[in-house]
């Protein structure tokens, strides 16, 4: 249906927000007669369902008003964006990203870049949260989020920053005191385990039941957080199985080896994920730059 302009729905809005008809009207400045004209209005054009419970002493928001509201606040900042990117077009990149980065390359790899990246843009501002879990950009009001998968979610859109597979690990000692890891003997050995967004668990599973070898053995560790098993790999008791982003740089200084035990562990990507409507803006172009450049620092050897 063609729409001339959102009143109705940003007074709609407005009394959910205040529980008030006279609040909404001084807050928008309009009667109190025309805050409830717009109100039934709006609840005509969607089929007379009732958006709001008027009593002469209060307004109560019905559930479809609530759920509603939820998608008429989605929208509303989703319209907020399209025109921001508009505005900030061929510009110095500036404003605020939002960005959700897994906890373990965060600390353990990409700060630093993100600091050189602020340094270097003074009018570029980051908010940046540490998850091991998923999070929905849109429910969660993010904008970006740096993911070792692409999962094709309508509504995203996606940068490669790199190659990041999946490697087994272990401490320099640990072969001399536990004895080498094969394909055959894997079941022997003690892992720390997850079953987070990289899946180390159920890949084990999957790779020992292919190969019908039987149980993998115990896990002496079970953990949500990459960090944690990488501390835990490094004090030599246990293997782990860690994006190559996390581990690669604790690789290149020795302090942990990559075990060729003839696995074959997914290859996945680090991938950038990003609203739509910051496609072609230049804050999403010197972020996802960055991330490569720094990517690419450690380069994945392949086997």
């Amino acid at each position: 249906m063609k729409r001339d302009s959102i009143a109705e729905e940003l007074t709609f809005l407005s009394v959910v927000s205040t529980g008030s008809f006279s609040e909404s009207a001084s807050q928008l400045g309009i009667s109190q007669s025309s805050v409830s004209r717009r109100v039934a209005a709006l609840e005509e054009r969607l089929g007379n369902r009732t958006l709001l419970d008027r009593t002469t002493r209060r307004v109560r928001v019905t559930e479809l008003g609530r759920v509603y509201a939820r998608y008429l606040r989605a929208a509303l900042s989703q319209l907020g964006e399209a025109e921001q990117a508009v505005l900030e077009w061929d510009e110095e990149p500036g404003g605020l990203i939002r960005l959700s980065l897994p906890p373990a390359l965060a600390l353990n790899r990409l700060m630093p870049c993100l600091n050189d990246l602020l340094r270097a843009h003074p009018q570029l501002n980051l908010e940046v949260h540490l998850a091991e879990r998923y999070v929905d950009l849109y429910e969660d009001e993010f904008d970006a989020a740096l993911r070792l998968w692409s999962e094709g979610k309508t509504g995203l859109k996606y940068i490669t920053l790199g190659p990041s597979p999946l490697v087994l690990v272990a401490a320099p000692g640990y072969v001399q005191k536990h004895g080498a890891v094969t394909r055959r003997n894997i079941g022997d050995h003690a892992f720390v385990n997850t079953d987070n967004a990289v899946n180390t668990g159920p890949i084990l599973r999957t790779i020992v039941r292919d190969w019908d070898e039987g149980s993998i053995g115990h896990a002496r560790v079970r953990t949500n957080h990459a960090t944690v098993i990488r501390n835990l790999v490094l004090e030599g008791d246990l293997l782990g199985i860690l994006p190559w982003l996390v581990v690669a740089r604790d690789i290149d200084k020795g302090d942990l080896v990559h075990v060729q035990a003839g696995l074959k562990l997914p290859h996945l990507d680090a991938v950038l994920a990003y609203r739509h409507t910051l496609e072609g803006t230049p804050r999403l172009a010197v972020l996802a730059q960055a991330l490569k450049e720094e990517i690419a620092r450690t380069p994945w050897p392949g086997e």
